[in-house]
Formats: C-alpha cells, structure tokens, sequence
C-alpha cells in the first residue's frame, strides 16, 4: 500500500448539464483530506500531501468508521453551522484544536481496499465499495450522489446555499495529480484561491490591516491580481498578521509590480502596501475580474492548508459541451460481451436461499450429505438467510468464525 497518492482535481465548466452516464456530488465548502488506514491506524493527508493531523488532531482516529484493515480514503473535511450547512469561515476558527465539535468529514471516493489498488476500478464502483465499508459515526458520513439529474441538483444546491456541485463520468478512473475533464465543477459562488504578497493600513478599527494585495501564477511568474479588502474580523486580521510579519520583505513579489498610484475597491494606494514574501494561499469569494486580471469585489474566506503557492492559477471556466465530449471520448463505455455460437451457454447453479422450499433447502453444514465439502467452503443456514435479506445490494460476509481456506 502507498502511504499517500496525489488527489485527483476537477475541472472549472461554464453550465451545469444533465446525463445518465455521470454522477452528482456537493462541493464541499472545506478542506480536502485523504485518510489513509492501515491496522487501525489512520494518517491524514492535505490536499498538498501535507501532515493533516496538524490541523485536525484526532479527528479520524482510531479507524473505527471503516470496517477495511487497510485503505486509502479521499474526502473533504467541513465544519457544519447551526443549520447543518458546509461553513468555511466556521471551519477556520476550528483549525488545529483536538476534539471540537461541528466537525465532519464527506469520503466520496475509495483508491485502496485490503491489498489492491481500486485506481483503475470504475468510479461508480469504487463509491459503491467505499459506501459499504463506510460504518455509523457521528464525524464520518458518506458523500452520497445523484445519478443524471445534474441541473435540477444544481439548482437544489443553489437554495440551500451550497457552494456548488462536481459532476463525475461514472465510468472514469482515479487520475492522481491530474485536474481532469471526467470531474467538472460548478461553482454556486464564484471563488479564487489567490497568494497573498503583502497589506495595505486601513482606517479605525482596521488601522492595522486593511487590505490584502493578491496574485496569481501565470507563465511560472507571480501576476498581480489586485487587492481584497473585505470578509475580516478583528481576530482574522490579527491572526492574519500574526503569520505575514515574519515573510516582510523591502521589495515586492509581483513579477511586474503595480503602479504606487493604483486604487483599489477600498481606497489606499500601494505606497503604503507591505510586502511579503509570497508564501501563503487564501481563497476569496469574487464578484468578477476586469479585462486586465483584476479581482472585482472579493471578500476574504480564509486560508487554504499547506497548498503550494506556485500551483496557483487563476481558473477560467472551460465549455461544459466540449468538455463532457472530451471526458467521454477519453474513457469509452466497455463493450458487452457477446457469447459465440461455439461457446456453452450453461447457466450457474442458482444460489439457494434459507426462504427456498424444503425439497431444495440444503442441509446444514454439519449434515453427512456435505461431508464431500470442505468445512471452509460450507455456508450455513444463518449465512444464507443474511444473504436472503440483504436486498439489492451490500456486502455478504461466510466462513465467520470458522477457518478459512486461501483463495483466488
């Protein structure tokens, strides 16, 4: 088992879209984290493959929310507020603090299981799989999905106030590190995660911060990207300046800095700005950008976790047409398979059911008529009805407590 596996990334599309062969999921407005567990023991991992546990001490440990001895979980951790909504605000103030509650975290998708990779296993399957293995516990809950309606789930969304919806091509494989079109993402509230190089004063209260200027990397160089100046308390602003003042620097980061007499939304020119080094990412909630890559009406959400600066792009939005296509084309549906005229078509035996009738009922797994049948291979009555009342779909478990024989 690898100890982590880069996250697979989803691709900004213009317009929600409804199709039988894709799945519908909630974006979650939180951080992504991949668990992985192995003889109950669960590391965590950020989106950037950082130490987890950093900011969110003990939260999945021990592995009891997973019946699997080993295993790899993708998911997204989120701090719900009073109305049971995705809060990313709430989720900042909860960051590196042991047993608070509110905390959640949504696995939506399963790579590793007991000894085998699940990378190349269909999407839908592998959810299937992890929804099955998944147990009852008050901070672990199945991201479940719709199947094909994915307008009148985005509009859903859109009422409940959610941040958007990730479509996915229920066929497609895992593609670690890859931002791919068989995951498109539909963004309720326009967001960017933007580097911060440095803060303008402001007035009154906020006298010691006022404003963030921000950027984006672009051709392998730091583009200024204007300044956002709203979304701050007093204790984000102080916290905010708590881990800027060691990165101050004389000069600024931007490859091509902007004038000293640009104004931005809340007034200050860049005279007064700090700079800093640009080390730390933030995401923000736009209102738009002008024509020459400007932030319009941005208010501050918070910090993203050990995200690496340099990974920053400003994200424009793909057409979900030519999109949808080029997912499709890259992972085609597999055919079915036909049977030739020279092969035997005899049909399996049929599974005996403890509700079958008495004439066809097997005899106990203690009988003299499966003598002939190895103890490890017998299933007995109490086996046979939990198979019976499974219903359409889970996990069947034989051969509990009895020794077990190595198999294919």
């Amino acid at each position: 088992m690898p100890s982590n596996i880069e996250p697979m990334l989803a691709t900004l599309a213009s317009k929600p879209f409804s199709d039988p062969d894709w799945l519908y999921e909630i974006k979650w407005d939180g951080f992504r984290v991949q668990a992985v567990i192995d003889g109950g023991k669960v590391r965590t991992w950020t989106r950037g493959l950082k130490d987890a546990e950093t900011y969110f001490p003990r939260l999945l440990s021990p592995a009891t929310w997973i019946e699997a001895k080993q295993a790899i979980v993708d998911g997204e951790v989120v701090a719900l507020d009073d109305d049971g909504r995705p809060d990313f605000s709430l989720l900042q103030t909860k960051l590196g603090q042991a047993g608070v509650g509110g905390l959640v975290y949504q696995p939506f998708d399963l790579l590793y299981l007991d000894g085998r990779s699940l990378l190349d296993v269909p999407l839908e399957d592998r959810k299937r799989l992890l929804r099955s293995v998944i147990k009852p516990h008050p901070r672990v809950r199945y991201a479940a999905h719709v199947e094909g309606e994915g307008e009148a789930f985005f509009e859903a969304a859109r009422v409940s106030g959610l941040e958007g919806i990730v479509a996915k091509l229920r066929r497609s494989r895992y593609e670690p590190g890859r931002r791919s079109n068989a995951w498109l993402k539909f963004k309720i509230r326009p967001e960017q995660e933007l580097v911060i190089g440095g803060w303008t004063p402001g007035q009154g209260n906020a006298r010691d911060l006022g404003a963030l200027a921000v950027g984006y990397y672009e051709g392998g160089k730091l583009k200024f990207g204007g300044k956002v100046g709203a979304g701050f308390t007093g204790a984000v602003r102080k916290e905010l300046l708590a881990k800027l003042l060691p990165l101050v620097v004389h000069d600024p980061p931007y490859d091509e800095p902007p004038p000293k007499d640009y104004k931005g939304r809340w007034g200050g020119d860049l005279g007064e700005v700090t700079w800093v080094k640009p080390e730390l990412v933030m995401r923000a909630e736009l209102g738009g950008w002008t024509r020459d890559g400007v932030v319009r009406q941005a208010s501050y959400k918070g910090l993203e976790l050990g995200r690496d600066p340099k990974s920053v792009r400003r994200e424009t939005a793909i057409a979900t047409t030519s999109a949808v296509r080029a997912a499709e084309q890259e992972v085609p549906e597999m055919p079915t398979p036909k049977t030739t005229k020279t092969e035997k078509t005899t049909a399996p035996p049929k599974a005996t059911t403890a509700k079958s009738s008495k004439a066809t009922k097997p005899p106990k797994s203690t009988s003299s008529a499966t003598s002939d049948v190895p103890p490890e291979w017998r299933v007995s009555d109490a086996e046979l009805a939990a198979l019976d009342a499974l219903g359409k779909e889970g996990v069947w478990k034989v051969g509990q407590g009895r020794a077990q024989a190595d198999q294919p």
